[in-house]
């Protein structure tokens, strides 16, 4: 059974407590402990920036991947020539 409550009645710091040493409940938490820190929504908005960079970066090549590749031919074929 964990008890949750409110410690020291400031916003965002909710502490829960289990009985003895349980492993879930250290994880609960760190898992907290990592929200309520400027660190974790930081991360997580650096990992979502990220993720939006690459999609893009990976739809470019997508999408102007062939053109590129018939430019590069076209170049290769004009340097053999000479």
């Amino acid at each position: 059974m964990y008890a949750c409550y409110c410690a020291g009645g400031r916003r965002g710091e909710l502490k829960i407590t289990g009985l003895g040493d349980d492993p879930m409940g250290k994880i609960t938490n760190q898992i907290g402990r990592f929200c309520r820190e400027e660190d974790g929504p930081t991360t997580t908005e650096y990992a979502v920036m990220l993720g939006v960079i690459l999609f893009g970066v990976i739809s470019t090549m997508g999408a102007f991947g062939s053109s590129v590749q018939g430019l590069y031919d076209a170049i290769m074929a004009e340097v053999n020539a000479v």
